[in-house]
């Protein structure tokens, strides 16, 4: 770790690699009439290249880095000054030609032949007195040689004072240099007066960081915290105002602004001291809000707020049932038709097979179901209106001597508004008793779902979206819009494997060769509902996530879905042996309990789950909850996931299964959670997961096959690459938008570069990551990582959203915290 030396300045205004400081030439050109005050940059130019011929003209100087600019060059300089060489431009004043004679007196000269020495120094190694020049009230031309104390008139070569804004002998030039030519090991320039002198070029050393951005905004008592790469520096000296500090260690620098102070722009400067003793200045502007977080709330929720150009929030708010508006009704006010499995043959507790008695309730409240290999599919009905009910006991709906031919079928429910109901989680048990066998010989993942709720129907009626559309709007434009109608719900569609749209898609990073997205292209599925119709503009109720190119394919579509679909006040009890495997076993991913597809404004709430290998996946569906959950048991696949879908809820649901975590040293630990925490898989966009908790040897999924747009908010768990899941050619893991929001980290892992490839896992884009706090983990290759160590204020982004979206936070949710 390196020490930071702080030299403290009194105000943040202050320049702080100026060689001179022209405050006051500025305080007094702003004084000036109208007329000559637009002189300012012009002066300022002939200021700025008296500064920067005097720094490059002292002794052992050498440049440490040059940037060409459009007005010429910004110089880095080994005496840890920066300054800037205007070079190569006209105005269309009278301004003298400014250079350093052969005695090496400052000079000036109106016609290149006559120079009138600006120094009454004698001694031709007196270069150090740097001359000031600006215009007085009324437009003549003085210069200073004492810091701006005392001004003198410039005189031209018959004695007279100049008016620069009179004398119409332009174009002229702020021009000192007639020439400057740049090489490996040097610079050399050459003066309009002729001289010339070259400037060594300095080894490479110095800091580099990531993460930052210009004036970015900091509040009393953050910490900013912005990955470094260190090259050949002993040393680092921060110059900065009263109160602000800072640590640079090999790989991270940190920064801490004070807990109190006055709002406005603070210029910090990080000098790096080479083990030759050379510097270099690494420049930092802070928006200093002079408030604390719990104040004014975090940079990143006031950038949301104000919607302006540093904002990287998209709204979350919509998640949910009911755009998260609304909790599902108490469903014994729906008015639907209860059928109690006791009445159709079932008995609890008796140790023997429920499975037909739930088969002939369903057939009561659906009609008599196909059979195929596989599953038991009931007939499709919009609106069944029924209650499937559970009194208290436990119930067993699967075991191996219900297998048909050695296969499991699951049980297949087509209809909207029903529910599978309990008498309570701690009453109501439904149990996997054996394995589910596979749907695909061979395929570990293709274990048959207990139950699936579904629509069997995709999309049709696709139309072409004729026009382009940003993220965070909420209109297209199509082909033809009519055969849509408002509240219908519809998908908007892409897959386009052009190589520049895949570029785009996985920007900053170049994909690798043999994955997927390289072949399939960029594929995007994304649920709405329409909430009306102009001609051929259709408005959804819910925003981009992604924006539209009309050039690129886009369609819309009919989504075909069932509604009010719900699982609530039960348990499902799976039988998952000790010791779990990833994808390795039917006794370890045999049992998968519920399955939702194709689905809208549905739920699975007060559920608990135990032993199992995973719990629900809410696939191709949009705005379905799953809330107030809880895993425990045995150690399984995985927890809670949004597959390919739009919008998913997944809030307050706790993954505490134990086992022997795969990547682990052997040892049993209680509450490590699933192999796979509650996540997100395919081309999903727009999940919020909230407020919940997962193991400490697990990790939040991130299945691959371009999943987007997810939010992690208030979660608590540990965040571990090897526990991300997806195949290797289905990376990336996750595309653009992954949001951290005050993650409370439980796990082990210490640092995490998030598109290595040393161990074939976990790749994606670059999150956004705000208040990650708990077991500390250094972060690369991120968007942000703002607050690193200390939770922000609000707390909870998809509340704040939902509250700033509808003027308070619905009860439903405020019951859940």
């Amino acid at each position: 770790m390196k020490k930071i030396n702080i030299l403290l300045t009194a105000l943040a205004g202050v320049i702080l690699f100026s060689c001179t400081d022209t405050s006051a030439f500025e305080e007094r050109l702003a004084s000036v009439e109208e007329r000559v005050a637009a002189l300012q940059d012009d002066i300022a130019a002939l200021n700025d290249n008296a500064i920067a011929l005097n720094a490059l003209r002292q002794e052992a100087i050498l440049i440490v880095d040059l940037e060409r600019t459009d007005e010429g060059y910004t110089l880095s300089l080994s005496d840890g000054t920066t300054v800037n060489i205007i070079y190569g431009q006209n105005i269309d004043v009278a301004l003298p030609t400014v250079g350093i004679d052969t005695d090496g007196d400052w000079v000036y000269t109106w016609d290149g032949e006559t120079y009138v020495k600006i120094t009454d120094s004698s001694d031709p190694n007196n270069v150090g007195i740097v001359p000031q020049l600006q215009v007085d009230k009324e437009g003549y031309l003085q210069y200073s040689i004492d810091d701006g104390e005392t001004w003198y008139d410039v005189l031209d070569s018959d004695g007279n004072k100049v008016n620069v804004v009179n004398a119409g002998n332009g174009p002229a030039s702020p021009d000192f240099f007639e020439d400057i030519t740049v090489s490996d090991d040097e610079v050399t320039f050459t003066l309009v007066t002729g001289e010339v002198f070259s400037v060594g070029i300095a080894p490479e050393f110095g800091i580099e960081i990531t993460g930052y951005t210009a004036n970015q905004t900091v509040y009393c008592g953050q910490q900013l915290m912005f990955p470094a790469t260190v090259t050949d520096v002993a040393d680092v000296v921060l110059r900065a105002p009263l109160g602000w500090d800072a640590q640079l260690t090999d790989e991270l620098l940190t920064i801490w602004a004070p807990d109190s102070g006055t709002a406005g722009t603070v210029a910090l400067s990080v000098v790096a001291v080479s083990t030759k003793g050379y510097l270099k200045g690494l420049d930092l502007v802070f928006n200093f809000a002079g408030v604390t977080l719990d104040e004014g709330g975090c940079q990143q929720w006031q950038d949301y707020v104000a919607q302006n150009s540093d904002n990287v929030l998209l709204d979350f708010s919509y998640a949910g049932y009911m755009h998260g508006e609304s909790a599902p009704a108490d469903v014994s006010t729906l008015g639907y038709t209860v059928y109690d499995v006791t009445d159709y043959g079932a008995i609890a507790d008796d140790g023997l097979s429920d499975r037909e008695a739930f088969i002939a309730a369903l057939t009561a409240a659906c009609g008599t179901p196909s059979e195929g290999t596989t599953y038991i599919a009931f007939p499709a009905k919009t609106q069944a209106n029924a209650i499937i009910y559970f009194p208290e006991g436990e119930y067993i709906l699967h075991t191996a001597d219900d297998d048909v031919n050695g296969y499991t079928q699951s049980i297949v429910i087509r209809s909207g508004n029903i529910v599978l109901k309990g008498a309570g989680r701690a009453k109501t048990t439904l149990v996997c008793q054996d394995p589910a066998q596979y749907t695909t010989t061979g395929a570990n993942y293709s274990a048959a779902n207990m139950i699936t709720f579904t629509h069997w129907t995709g999309t049709t009626g696709a139309v072409d979206v004729t026009a382009d559309a940003e993220k965070n709007t909420f209109s297209v434009e199509v082909s033809s819009a009519s055969t849509f109608s408002e509240d219908q719900w519809v998908c908007l569609s892409v897959t386009n494997n052009d190589e520049d749209y895949v570029n785009a898609e996985t920007s900053p990073y170049t994909v690798d060769s043999g994955w997927s997205i390289k072949t399939t292209g960029v594929v995007i599925n994304d649920y709405h509902q329409i909430k009306s119709i102009s001609g051929n503009t259709i408005t959804f109720y819910e925003p981009l996530m992604h924006a539209v190119d009309a050039t690129r394919g886009f369609t819309l579509a009919n989504f075909n879905h069932y509604e009010n679909v719900g699982v609530e006040d039960l348990k499902f009890k799976g039988n998952v042996a000790e010791g779990y495997t990833h994808l390795t076993s039917i006794e370890w991913d045999g049992y998968k309990p519920l399955s939702f597809m194709r689905l809208t404004n549905s739920w699975v709430r007060r559920v608990d789950f135990e032993s199992i290998s995973e719990a629900v996946t809410v696939s191709t569906s949009a705005n379905c909850s799953v809330y107030d959950c809880e895993i425990t048991g045995n150690r399984g696949h995985s927890s809670f996931r949004a597959n390919a879908a739009s919008r998913i809820f997944i809030g307050n649901v706790r993954d505490l299964a134990s086992g022997y975590p795969q990547y682990g040293d052997g040892t049993y630990i209680e509450g490590c959670g699933q192999h796979h925490g509650p996540g997100v898989s395919h081309e999903t966009m727009g999940t919020v997961l909230w407020r919940n908790e997962w193991g400490t040897v697990s990790s939040v999924e991130l299945h691959a096959d371009q999943p987007r747009a997810t939010l992690v908010d208030c979660g608590q768990g540990a965040i571990d690459k090897r526990y991300c899941g997806g195949d290797t050619d289905a990376k990336p893991n996750h595309l653009d938008d992954y949001i951290l929001w005050n993650l409370n980290h439980t796990g082990s892992v210490t640092s995490i570069d998030w598109w290595t490839t040393s161990t074939g896992l976990g790749q994606m884009l670059p999150p956004t990551i705000v208040g990650f706090h708990g077991n500390d983990v250094t972060f690369t290759e991120y968007k942000i990582d703002a607050s690193h160590g200390t939770a922000v204020q609000p707390e909870s982004l998809y509340e704040a959203q939902l509250e700033k979206r509808l003027g308070y936070v619905p009860a439903w949710l405020t019951n859940e915290k």
